[in-house]
């Protein structure tokens, strides 16, 4: 089993699946410390279980040959400093159900918000927009981009011209790219946080579940964690000033 998050296995049921599957594997990877224990609490001290961080931490970058990804090599050969912001579709609608799901503690559109004001208004920075998943119009309460449009439309107008949304049609590694020439990011998707401290840009994972912490402490930056479920919006734009 590849690297991967294990548990947290809430039923009775789940956990006599899980414990069938896990019996079956050879060797067994999970990429945050907290899977290692789950692993062993589920079939045994001695389990077949290493400790490997995430696979997308070794994807290569590849540069787009798109004039989008000239002009933001321009702003960054001009002096101009470059934040990096995922917002993830699905906290952005609520949800699967549209109410709140995850049982965030904060508005998440409105800390977007203040975080998107708190950049456009300082004048050495600009905002790229980074829609991380782009499913299928039969998925749209999953797709990043169609809240990333939303997020910037909520924008008083004269800030929106200081943020840029990245076009689709990009592959992972060429979005991987375009997350390297930020200055520091920003992102609710785990992975598109991966292409950025993989790369060595400092990033904030804006956290709805308990995977992040453990993907962030393979890198040494779990304070860099923001927990959507127990911080409120004050907070959250508070931490991420700091």
């Amino acid at each position: 089993l590849l690297p991967q998050t294990y548990g947290p296995f809430a039923s009775r049921i789940s956990r006599a699946l899980a414990r069938r599957v896990l019996h079956k594997a050879a060797v067994i990877y999970s990429r945050d410390k907290e899977g290692v224990q789950e692993v062993r609490d589920l079939i045994g001290p001695v389990a077949p279980v290493r400790l490997c961080p995430d696979v997308a931490f070794v994807l290569d970058p590849a540069r787009p040959q798109t004039f989008q990804v000239r002009q933001l090599e321009a702003l960054r050969a001009a002096g101009a400093q470059v934040l990096g912001l995922n917002i993830s579709g699905l906290l952005y609608h609520g949800g699967y159900s549209n109410d709140n799901m995850f049982g965030l503690a904060c508005d998440y559109p409105a800390v977007i918000t203040d975080i998107l004001q708190m950049f456009c208004t300082v004048p050495e920075w600009g905002v790229l927009l980074v829609p991380h998943v782009l499913p299928s119009s039969d998925f749209a309460v999953e797709d990043d981009q169609i809240a990333a449009e939303k997020a910037l439309a909520g924008l008083p107008e004269e800030l929106r011209g200081r943020v840029m949304v990245l076009e689709r049609g990009l592959d992972q590694n060429e979005t991987k790219y375009c997350v390297g020439l930020c200055d520091f990011f920003i992102g609710a998707r785990m992975h598109a946080t991966i292409a950025a401290l993989s790369q060595a840009v400092p990033a904030i994972g804006l956290a709805y579940s308990r995977k992040f912490a453990g993907v962030f402490a393979t890198a040494g930056v779990t304070d860099c964690v923001l927990d959507l479920r127990t911080m409120g919006k004050v907070q959250v734009v508070h931490c991420v000033r700091e």
